[in-house]
Formats: C-alpha cells, sequence, structure tokens
C-alpha cells in the first residue's frame, strides 16, 4: 500500500479516504498504522449477509503517512 502512497502524493493527491466495517479490526489496525485517522462513523447504513454494518471512514494525508513521499 505504501507505493500507492508514493504515486498519489507524487500526483498531487491531498487525501486519501477508504471505509471500513467498524467492526472489522483486521482492517482498521492495518490502516491505522499506516497513519490512516477516524474521519466517522455513518451508523447502520450497509449491510452483508443480512447484518447492518456501521461504515468507518478513514483519512490520510501526506503528512501524515507512515511512509512519506
Amino acid at each position: 500500500m505504501e507505493e500507492l502512497f508514493v504515486l498519489a502524493w507524487a500526483a498531487g493527491q491531498h487525501l486519501m479516504a477508504d471505509a471500513v466495517a467498524s467492526g472489522n479490526s483486521g482492517s482498521l489496525g492495518p490502516h491505522h498504522k499506516l497513519g490512516f485517522e477516524n474521519a466517522g462513523t455513518l451508523k447502520r447504513v450497509g449491510t452483508k449477509f443480512r447484518r447492518r454494518l456501521d461504515p468507518r471512514y478513514l483519512t490520510l494525508r501526506p503528512n501524515d503517512a507512515a511512509t512519506p513521499a
């Protein structure tokens, strides 16, 4: 994923965003280690296998990245 950061920052992008289900610690942990920060959560707006999900939105800016460009 670090390679993607380098390409994005070199192309002039100022923000990367992702959405992860709130209960998915297997995905949230690595995102936080890379420098992503919580931007907000939308309660009960997603579904997967007939379960309601709370998508958590994460953002990363070039200066926050674990691997700066």
